[in-house]
């Protein structure tokens, strides 16, 4: 006698990070390679950073707006915010800290995720950069300028982010494209984890 279904089909288990899974081993080796001069600007950026007062050191601050594209923004707004840069260096305060405390300095509603998850990755390298590239790659969508609520959602937003970023931090994937940036970049143990990967998506951002 048959016995039905004695050998039911595989089920074929979908990858827990669809958008690592899309680049390839010789896909992150190109990214590390084209973001070359990136990284050097990083770490020469990071250095400063160390060694000066931001909120007065003038290199520093054209080495992080041309790093990091701040740009178009008046004097005032300049000064808030590598002033606040500056008095949190020891605080390592998080997103939504930095991103209210922006507000009230800048005595403006606008929403400057962007630019307080960047602050942020500058007092602790190991946090994530919230970048509108790296968002798309992880399926995450900004609800945009008009939301009722965009600080509040900004927050959840960047929340995800970092849980997904952390959580692939610690699968084989990430672990081998980590391995690969440092094998290539000279100064690697002085960039986090959380920023190798970002190099890599960045590099390897969707159109």
């Amino acid at each position: 006698m048959m016995i039905a279904n004695a050998f039911p089909p595989k089920l074929v288990q979908k990858p827990a990070y669809p958008w690592a899974e899309r680049i390839s081993e010789s896909q992150a080796i190109q990214a590390i390679e084209n973001a070359e001069t990136g990284i050097c600007k990083y770490l020469s950026l990071m250095k400063r950073y160390e060694a000066v007062d931001v909120s007065s050191d003038m290199k520093f601050q054209v080495a992080y707006k041309g790093f990091y594209r701040v740009r178009q923004k008046a004097e005032a707004w300049y000064q808030a915010y590598f002033g606040l840069m500056q008095e949190c260096r020891s605080q390592r305060p998080e997103f939504a800290e930095i991103l209210e405390e922006l507000r009230l300095r800048l005595g403006s509603n606008r929403c400057e995720a962007s630019f307080a998850s960047k602050l942020v990755a500058t007092l602790n390298p190991d946090r994530p950069v919230w970048d509108r590239y790296v968002l798309k790659s992880l399926g995450l969508k900004w609800p945009g300028r008009k939301s009722d609520d965009k600080h509040k959602g900004a927050v959840t937003l960047y929340a995800s982010m970092r849980h997904d970023l952390e959580s692939f931090l610690t699968t084989d994937t990430a672990h081998r494209w980590i391995g690969l940036f440092n094998e290539r970049v000279v100064g690697s143990d002085r960039i986090s984890d959380m920023k190798k990967v970002d190099f890599i998506l960045w590099q390897n951002r969707p159109p």
